[in-house]
């Protein structure tokens, strides 16, 4: 009888690290589904098989408390930073050199044509980064 299925959903930011260890699970049958972290939450809830869930303490937090998931079986794998970079010759230079000045880095985030990051609502890091422009006074302005 052929091993039962794994169902794993995860969240993006997770994908390298379950990539990396699926070698050594190379006799179980894997699906994955990878997602943004609300996404995957919503699929839980909504009855997705899955076995096993990759994402942000937070989305477990609030699973937990629904019922979907085990408590005791919550392991810290990894921490997800959240950086900044300006593409090479771009004029983004001037946003990144910005960051340790909040005041400097609202008004070169104003200032920028386009911005892209995750989702503000249902991914972990635009979640972070909505929360950051919220403190900086401009996340309506930058997040439309």
């Amino acid at each position: 009888m052929p091993p039962e299925t794994l169902h794993i959903l995860c969240a993006g930011a997770c994908q390298s690290l379950l990539n990396q260890i699926r070698p050594r699970l190379a006799a179980v049958p894997i699906q994955v589904e990878f997602g943004p972290v609300g996404r995957l939450s919503d699929l839980l809830r909504s009855g997705s098989a899955a076995d096993v869930l990759l994402t942000s303490r937070r989305a477990l937090g609030a699973l937990v408390g629904e019922g979907y998931v085990d408590a005791a079986s919550i392991q810290t794998v990894g921490r997800v930073p959240t950086s900044i970079a300006a593409r090479a010759g771009a004029p983004g230079a001037a946003l990144v050199a910005a960051t340790q000045d909040p005041g400097r880095f609202a008004d070169a985030l104003l200032s920028i044509d386009h911005l892209y990051l995750p989702d503000t609502r249902r991914a972990t890091a635009g979640i972070h980064m909505r929360q950051v422009f919220e403190a900086l006074g401009v996340a309506e302005a930058v997040t439309r």
